[in-house]
């Protein structure tokens, strides 16, 4: 029971807390405690599916949100492009928009105030990405005549990150994905070999594949994060 209690901690850390997650970490531990009499290997491996698959989960979950912000960010733009093309101001724009339950206006609150209560002030203290788009703004509200030109370049800079961004997504997605499949086999092929001959035939042979076995996943998934497309 203490395996499961460590385990589903490390859990609730990397992933969002589930009860269909918790019952099968449960699971888990539990068929680990039957394979440890017979494969100690094997009991290990299945005590900490739970937290591989929690890993995985969270990683996709940071890569939508990512997507999402993105998403609402440009539709923002549209829409402040949209009331421009029908005579309003860009703050004026903001202002109206500001009084709407649109997703970016509830995310950046903070941001958006300064143009909706008419500040001088030209710096803004939030995420590295609010003060990204802050800048942006900040930069198409000081020139007035050029805003509704400047928005539609951002505009199409957006669609273009946002596609980009998936495309390297799915690349990265893909390379994580095959990274976990290969390590998939390594154990069931050390599973076979340990039910064919035993744990100290096949000790030898995991001492000195496993540490490279890991070393490649761990550079996978590190490389993953560093793909990049510029445009």
């Amino acid at each position: 029971m203490s395996a499961f209690i460590f385990v589903n901690r490390i859990t609730k850390k990397c992933v969002v807390n589930t009860t269909h997650l918790q019952h099968f970490t449960l699971f888990a531990v539990v068929s680990s405690g039957f394979l440890h009499r017979y494969w100690s290997i094997a009991a290990l491996s299945v005590a900490f599916t739970p937290l591989s698959i929690a890993v995985f989960l969270n990683f996709w979950k940071k890569q939508r949100q990512k997507q999402l912000e993105d998403q609402h960010f440009l539709l923002f733009i549209e829409k402040i492009i949209l009331k421009m093309q029908n005579g309003n101001s860009f703050r004026s724009s903001i202002i109206e928009i500001s009084d709407e339950s649109d997703a970016f206006v509830q995310q950046n609150k903070s941001l958006l105030l300064y143009f909706v209560s008419f500040s001088t002030q030209n710096r803004f203290e939030g995420t590295k990405k609010q003060v990204l788009r802050f800048e942006e703004l900040l930069s198409i509200d000081k020139k007035p005549h050029q805003a509704l030109t400047q928005l539609k370049l951002l505009q199409r800079s957006l669609r273009l990150q946002i596609f980009f961004r998936r495309k390297s997504g799915q690349v990265s997605f893909q390379a994580r994905f095959q990274s976990y499949f290969v390590v998939g086999i390594y154990f069931v092929i050390l599973f076979l070999q340990i039910r064919v001959l035993s744990v100290q035939a096949v000790k030898m042979y995991f001492l000195i594949s496993f540490p490279l076995i890991l070393a490649g996943f761990c550079l996978t998934q590190f490389l993953g994060k560093k793909i990049k497309w510029k445009l």
